[in-house]
């Protein structure tokens, strides 16, 4: 359990969203650095899951439809239980509970413009809440191995982010980094850790960088140079590649 006692380190814009500072990109010589996105790497995003698809169903029920069928197969979706959706608006397995959300809503008739607003107060909801978070299983070790060097893809100026951060107490030991920022890198001299294979880790690979899958709901997608269920299951090969002890 993350101490909640202790202050974090956060810059304050008298009007503006907090932001955390920016620093190079560039990795120190001759040892790889870690990065990696938040939801369900960095901590288990099924909260922010269940948000989007608990302002989906109260949109489809105030219109008079059937909203429970999102949260229905929701919950079968990410409890495992594919008996209790028998017929699921997908003909391979979503990479994230997000994406599950998304079929079963348009299924329902959700129109796009109701998916950009349900995401967008579920985003809400996560800043608001972000305190709830625990850190992944396996993060505090590989921020140990990273021995500085960890970054977070994400967008340095998305206050969500900086409260996700905050709350996970990582403010002091990433950086953050814009995706098209890894692109800068040269090869060999990142870890890049996701939950999806597109499109981040497939640009990373062919840009010659290790490759990690958190494959949760097993799609199968990619070729990553590491597949897992979740982060503690790669804890070793990872930490072995940051500290060049890797064989």
């Amino acid at each position: 359990m993350v101490d909640r006692t202790h202050p974090r380190t956060v810059i304050a814009r008298p009007g503006r969203p907090p932001i955390l500072t920016r620093v190079s990109n560039a990795p120190p010589a001759g040892r790889p650095v870690l990065a990696f996105t938040l939801p369900g790497v960095a901590y288990d995003d099924d909260i922010a899951v269940q948000a989007f698809a608990r302002h989906l169903t109260a949109a489809v029920e105030a219109g008079g439809g059937k909203g429970r069928r999102i949260v229905a197969g929701m919950r079968a979706f990410l409890e495992g239980k594919p008996d209790l959706l028998p017929d699921p608006p997908w003909s391979v397995p979503p990479a994230t509970g997000e994406q599950a959300v998304e079929h079963l809503a348009v299924a329902a008739g959700c129109p796009p413009d109701l998916l950009v607003r349900a995401r967008a107060a579920a985003r809400q909801d996560l800043a608001r809440t972000a305190w709830l978070l625990d850190p992944a299983d396996g993060l505090t070790e590989l921020l140990d191995a990273a021995a500085g060097r960890a970054r977070v893809v994400a967008d340095p100026a998305d206050p969500v982010t900086v409260a996700i951060l905050d709350a996970l107490e990582l403010t002091e030991r990433v950086t953050l980094v814009a995706p098209e920022d890894l692109d800068t890198l040269p090869a060999g001299s990142m870890v890049l850790i996701d939950t999806t294979w597109a499109p981040h880790l497939a640009r990373a690979q062919a840009n010659g960088q290790r490759t990690v899958l958190i494959d949760r709901f097993g799609t199968g997608d990619g070729r990553p140079d590491r597949r897992t269920k979740d982060l503690r299951g790669v804890v070793p090969d990872i930490a072995a590649w940051l500290e060049g002890t890797a064989v």
